[in-house]
């Protein structure tokens, strides 16, 4: 609907006595004859887009300026690590240099394990930018948990058949070389 169809149906609703008296009371309380015009969207100081940079990595985030005020806020806690209870999350300034990461998520569609995840029904990540691959786990536990728990749970899988195999391998070594003992044993009985 484009503003003359509007104007035409206020034009056509104040013909009715009624219609046209609330018409009436909606141009008194706006002050003049009721137009519709179109506004633009307004920026206002709330929404304005600031960055700031987080005090650990100095990656920067730019977030509206309501938003920020808030972040700025933030303080890690205990858990985050040792020396940063406490401190704040987020600076207006840079502390630390940036330096823009290599490492990608493990379920970033460039990964090589990307067919088995998809196998499993795992979603995509685009994230590609970790400075580290504990930074990446990190990731994974608190954006993807259920897929991390997955991952994790194969993992541990593996690890425990490989173990299983190994085991396998000690006792068949073990069980030959107490044959070859018993044969060489009985072979000096003989003599």
């Amino acid at each position: 609907m484009v503003m003359a169809d509007l104007d035409k149906m206020f034009k056509e609703v104040a013909g009715n006595p009624e219609e046209a008296a609330q018409l009436q009371e909606l141009e008194e309380q706006e002050g003049g004859p009721y137009e519709l015009k179109p506004t633009g969207v307004q920026i206002s100081r709330n929404s304005r887009p600031v960055t700031i940079y987080h005090t650990v990595t100095g990656e920067p985030r730019t977030m509206p300026w309501l938003y920020a005020q808030t972040a700025l806020l933030k303080k890690f806690r205990a858990k985050d690590g040792p020396g940063l209870a406490d401190k704040f999350v987020f600076r207006a300034k840079p502390t630390v240099p940036w330096v823009l990461g290599s490492v990608k998520c493990l379920l970033h569609p460039d990964r090589p394990e990307r067919a088995t995840y998809n196998s499993w029904g795992l979603p995509v990540c685009r994230s590609e930018h970790f400075p580290s691959n504990f930074e990446a786990e990190r990731h994974m536990e608190t954006d993807h948990p259920s897929a991390w728990g997955r991952i994790e749970e194969v993992n541990e899988r593996k690890r425990e058949d490989e173990d299983r195999h190994l085991q396998r391998e000690g006792i068949k070594t073990q069980n030959r070389l107490l044959k070859q003992l018993a044969k060489g044993r009985n072979r000096k009985a003989k003599d």
